[in-house]
């Protein structure tokens, strides 16, 4: 919390120094006073793969591909649907400019992104043997992702005019971030098993979630086109690159199993756990993403959660001058 508080201040000052700054004389441009402000809406698509959240439902795939569909062997099913995971984000702000002369601008901006991946799946599996026929059925209703950031940044662009009213514009802004994940699994589980007169029966469900947030530094570089369609009004495309990579993440966790009375909660800091897996038809390792650390030894913890908001952002927008 007080690294937190600290990196707020610290975000806070720079742009208070940056507003000192906005209120400067404008230099080397003949363009009116009033024409020196621009205000800017953007929004688009941003293509990113945090991967170590993706963690959490590949690992599910991969316990499902031990227990059931490995351990098939000679018997049929699969799952219909594949586990979500978040590849792109929509992200949108609102960035404010001030044109220091017919080249060089400085900026304020906050941006906002948002993405939920959620997916239904259901698979069943069959074993039949000469006297017995074994039968699973396990749904998902459905597991989740939710991945959302803010932030807020400093900038400075060049712009150089390719036409009348047409401009190529490239920048840079760094600035403070903060982002949230959680996700959710509600599952339920049956068994059937006939083998003669013999008939068992096993249903089982549960509600697995957790949530996850931190800050960091954002960097950012942009190219973009600005066409205008008036003395004040115009519109803009522009390609972003970011790099962000957040650690130190903590957050809480709940779990909700049948005939367990209550529910189990817990805090902690998330990391990457691997667990060795060893079955009679199988071995193998699985990494995944948790905060849940109790009964698991010191030597299971792989290393450190990183949520990577790095990627590609592709954006339209509108802007006006006063």
């Amino acid at each position: 919390m007080k690294n937190h508080t600290t990196a707020v201040k610290r975000a806070l000052h720079f742009l208070g120094c940056l507003l000192l700054l906005l209120q400067a004389p404008l230099a080397g441009d003949p363009a009116r006073l009033g024409d020196r402000w621009q205000i800017e809406l953007f929004g688009g698509m941003s293509y990113t793969n945090p991967h170590d959240l993706n963690l959490i439902p590949k690992a599910e795939e991969k316990y499902n591909d031990i227990y059931f569909i490995r351990y098939a062997g000679g018997g049929s099913g699969y799952f219909v649907n594949d586990f979500p995971q978040i590849t792109s984000a929509w992200q949108g702000g609102i960035r404010l400019k001030l044109r220091l002369s017919r080249s060089f601008s400085l900026s304020l901006a906050a941006e906002g992104m948002d993405r939920q991946a959620s997916q239904s799946l259901a698979g069943t599996f069959t074993f039949k043997g000469r006297e017995y026929l074994e039968e699973y059925n396990k749904r998902y209703d459905p597991f989740q992702l939710h991945l959302s950031a803010f932030a807020l940044l400093a900038g400075v662009h060049y712009r150089l005019p390719v036409g009348a009213q047409t401009e190529l514009e490239v920048g840079t802004a760094a600035g403070w971030t903060r982002a949230r994940f959680d996700f959710s699994s509600t599952w339920a589980y049956t068994v059937n098993y006939v083998e003669g007169d013999y008939r068992y029966h096993l249903d089982n469900n549960g509600i697995l979630e957790g949530d996850g947030k931190g800050d960091g530094w954002l960097a950012q570089a942009s190219v973009r086109l600005n066409r205008a369609l008036g003395k004040r009004l115009g519109f803009f495309v522009e390609t972003t690159v970011s790099y962000c990579r957040i650690g130190s993440l903590r957050g809480s966790g709940r779990e909700v199993l049948q005939g367990i009375p209550g529910e189990k909660t817990w805090q902690g800091e998330w990391g990457i756990k691997r667990e060795n897996i060893s079955r009679p038809w199988y071995t193998t390792e699985v990494d995944t993403a948790t905060n849940f650390w109790e009964s698991w030894t010191a030597g299971q913890r792989l290393r450190d959660f990183v949520l990577n908001l790095s990627g590609v952002r592709l954006a339209a927008g509108i802007y006006v001058r006063f």
